[in-house]
């Protein structure tokens, strides 16, 4: 699972910074367990 996440979180924007990328994180995690 982690390294799922991290593809998610990597493919978002790279270049955005840690704190973007985890919130992506968070949010495809907030969409996946609400499904």
């Amino acid at each position: 699972m982690g390294k799922l996440l991290a593809l998610i979180g990597w493919g978002i924007r790279q270049d955005m910074g840690e704190v973007v990328i985890l919130e992506g994180l968070e949010r495809k995690i907030s969409e996946t367990v609400a499904t």
